[in-house]
C-alpha cells in the first residue's frame, strides 16, 4: 500500500492499494518535504505489506507521477499519473519508500514532461539510471524513516534543476482546487481561453483539464474513505451531487465501489505519519 500526504492543503493521497484483501493490514508512513522542495514534491511515503510479502496493487487514478523503491529486491518503478485505475501483478512490491512529483517536480528531476510517463510504469532505473541502485541501497540502509525522509531531502535537492512557476502550474494546482469541475472558471481565472487551456494541459501532461479535477475530486473522496468517513459524507464534502454520484465515479476512474475500496483501506491499513 503506498500512500501520500500532498503537503498543499494535508489531503491523503492513495496511489495504490493490495489487489485483493489480506489477512493482516498494510501500513503506510507518511513524511512531508522540506520546504525547498516544495512545487516539486508531494510527499514521500514509507510502505509495508504483512511479512514484507510481495503483494499485486490496484494503482488508482492520481495526478503525481510516483517513484517506488522496493527494499526487498532493489529494485524500484515509476508509475505516471494516470486517468484509469490499473491493476499491476506483474511488478508487486512490499517494503520500501515512495516519493510523489508534481509535473514541475517530474521536469526538474526526470528532465522530461509528465505526459511522457503519462499510464504508464516503468523500471526505475530506465529513467534514473545509475542513481536507480545507489537511492535503493542508501534508502534501505538508513536507520529507520525519519532518516530516510532526511536522506531524500538530501538526495532530491542535489538531482532536481528547479522549473520557474508557470501557466502550467498554477493550472494543475487550480484544477486540484475547483470541487466543481468549472473549467472555464478556471481558465478565465488564470486570463485565458478555455481552448488554450485544454491544449497546454493536454500537451504537458497528457490528461484533460477535466480529467484531472475528477480524479483530484474523487482522490478527496477516497482519502476521506480512508480516514472512517461514511459515503455520503465523503461523496458531499469532496464535491459530489450525491453517493450515487460518488459510487458511478470510483466504478467508472477506479474499478470499485467506495464500499469496497473501504473495506481494504479501513479493515487492513494503518497510516502513520
Amino acid at each position: 500500500m503506498a500512500a501520500i500526504m500532498d503537503h498543499r492543503d494535508g489531503p491523503l493521497l492513495i496511489h495504490s492499494m493490495p489487489a485483493q484483501r489480506l489477512p493482516v493490514g498494510c501500513e503506510s508512513i507518511l513524511g512531508p518535504p522540506p520546504r525547498r522542495l516544495r512545487g516539486h514534491v508531494l510527499g514521500y511515503s514509507g510502505f509495508g505489506s504483512p511479512a514484507a510479502a510481495r503483494v499485486g496493487h490496484r494503482l488508482l487514478p492520481i495526478t503525481a507521477t510516483t517513484l517506488i523503491v522496493d527494499f526487498g529486491t532493489g529494485s524500484g518503478l515509476v508509475t505516471g499519473m494516470r486517468g484509469q485505475a490499473h491493476l499491476e501483478t506483474r511488478t508487486p512490491w512490499g517494503y520500501g519508500v515512495s516519493v510523489a512529483l508534481t509535473p514541475a517536480g517530474v521536469r526538474g528531476l526526470l528532465g522530461v514532461p509528465a505526459r511522457e510517463l503519462a499510464g504508464e510504469t516503468l523500471d526505475l532505473a530506465a529513467v534514473l539510471g545509475a542513481r536507480a541502485g545507489e537511492w535503493s541501497e542508501r534508502l534501505a540502509a538508513a536507520p529507520g524513516w525519519p532518516a530516510r525522509w532526511a536522506l531524500l531531502d538530501e538526495l532530491l535537492t542535489a538531482a532536481l534543476d528547479p522549473a520557474p512557476d508557470d501557466l502550467l502550474m498554477t493550472a494543475w494546482r487550480r484544477l486540484h482546487a475547483d470541487r466543481r469541475l468549472r473549467i472555464g472558471a478556471v481558465a478565465a481565472g488564470l486570463g485565458v481561453s478555455r481552448r488554450r487551456l485544454e491544449l497546454v494541459v493536454r500537451e504537458q501532461l497528457g490528461l484533460s483539464p477535466g480529467r484531472i479535477a475528477r480524479i483530484a475530486r474523487l482522490q478527496r473522496a477516497a482519502a476521506l474513505l480512508a480516514s472512517g468517513s461514511r459515503p455520503a459524507e465523503a461523496a458531499a464534502a469532496a464535491g459530489f451531487a450525491d453517493q450515487a454520484h460518488l459510487t458511478r465515479e470510483m466504478r467508472a476512474l477506479g474499478g470499485l465501489t467506495p464500499g469496497e475500496l473501504c473495506a481494504i483501506v479501513q479493515d487492513h491499513w494503518t497510516v502513520r505519519t
